[in-house]
């Protein structure tokens, strides 16, 4: 478990299947909060795929959370073994968005593997939508956008 504290906000890295019931339902409360129509089952499979989980308070409120991984492994047309980050999903209360929380949730994550390596390039795969992204699409599509 990794702890630090930045700009009022304190994180802490946990194994995904290792989170307590509390740290669950702080996580639960965050994706309801966050998507209309929040499918639990896929973030409940996501814990099992992805082995970290970064969640941010304020204070002892839970404020956000970020799920992610990296291994390595040989690529498909390409030389030796190489890391490949995995990303999740990546929830933050809507009072505090603007803050830098997503990045620094999925940078938290992320690195909890020990496997990124700051000086070499990464293969990124996964979903890495915000909310906020997925409601700004919808507007810049809907007709007066057009």
């Amino acid at each position: 478990m990794e702890s630090d504290t930045t700009y009022n906000y304190h994180f802490r890295v946990i194994r995904s299947l290792d989170l307590a019931r509390r740290d669950l339902t702080a996580v639960h409360d965050l994706f309801d909060m966050n998507y209309r129509q929040a499918n639990h089952a896929y973030l409940d499979q996501s814990f099992t795929k992805l082995r970290f989980t970064a969640l941010a308070y304020d204070r002892e409120t839970p404020v956000g959370f970020a799920l992610g991984d990296a291994i390595r492994t040989a690529l498909p047309r390409m030389t030796g073994i190489h890391p490949v980050i995995l990303a999740g999903i990546c929830c933050v209360s809507p009072d505090h968005r603007r803050h830098g929380l997503f990045s620094r949730l999925e940078a938290k994550a992320i690195e909890a593997s020990g496997v990124r390596e700051p000086d070499k390039s990464s293969l990124v795969c996964g979903r890495m939508a915000h909310p906020r992204s997925e409601e700004h699409t919808s507007e810049l599509q809907s007709r007066g956008h057009l």
